[in-house]
């Protein structure tokens, strides 16, 4: 998995038989508050031509966590273990480390009203990703890359992760005696959900 840093975000190239072997993700902030519902009907609109999915940022530790769950998606529908029907989909079972798309949804999925966000585009060059990204941009009035949505460290960010993914003091403790920092602890329990999920597929 080779990943390069682009203005936003990162563009990584997976190697192998793939569906995709393209996939970027992108921090991205609004100036005000936006509904869920007029975000998704510019994914309905772009779906036709683009392999897109937007992420809760709340739920989102950094761009590995949801590259490592690009991969994990895009190898289950090359081997058949896709619990969703479409790739957008299972990448968020994979972000959220959940089994049952509602449940994944309710972690990973946007809440009502969304200002930062994390874009994700699938594609089989990088300049899909790129075409991915500019046309969500130019549909989205007032959408701004912004890197910091994706290596958001304060403390309030990390004190809702582990709420939101239920991770307890002592797996966190037991990881960070590795000699991983606290936030490098929580990045490689999140990402192990994501493993833990493909191997009881």
């Amino acid at each position: 998995m080779e990943a390069r840093q682009v203005d936003g975000g990162f563009i990584i190239n997976f190697p192998g038989d793939l569906q995709y072997n393209y996939f970027g993700v992108f921090g991205i902030s609004l100036p005000i508050s936006v509904s869920r519902d007029q975000l998704i009907k510019i994914l309905d609109f772009l779906r036709g031509q683009f392999r897109i999915q937007l992420i809760n940022a709340d739920s989102i530790i950094s761009w590995r966590h949801v590259a490592s769950a690009a991969l994990k998606a895009l190898r289950s529908f090359k081997y058949g273990r896709n619990i969703a029907h479409s790739i957008e989909m299972e990448l968020l079972l994979y972000c959220s480390g959940k089994r049952q798309i509602k449940d994944a949804l309710k972690i990973s999925g946007l809440s009502e009203f969304v200002k930062d966000f994390v874009l994700v585009v699938f594609g089989s060059s990088e300049f899909d990703i790129h075409n991915g990204l500019r046309c969500f941009l130019d549909l989205c009035s007032g959408a701004k890359l912004n890197l910091d949505v994706l290596s958001n460290r304060s403390m309030d960010h990390f004190k809702r992760l582990i709420e939101l993914f239920n991770v307890v003091e002592d797996e966190l403790k037991s990881v960070s005696k590795r000699g991983l920092s606290a936030w490098d602890a929580l990045e490689y329990i999140l990402i192990e959900r994501g493993c833990a999920l493909e191997v009881y597929k």
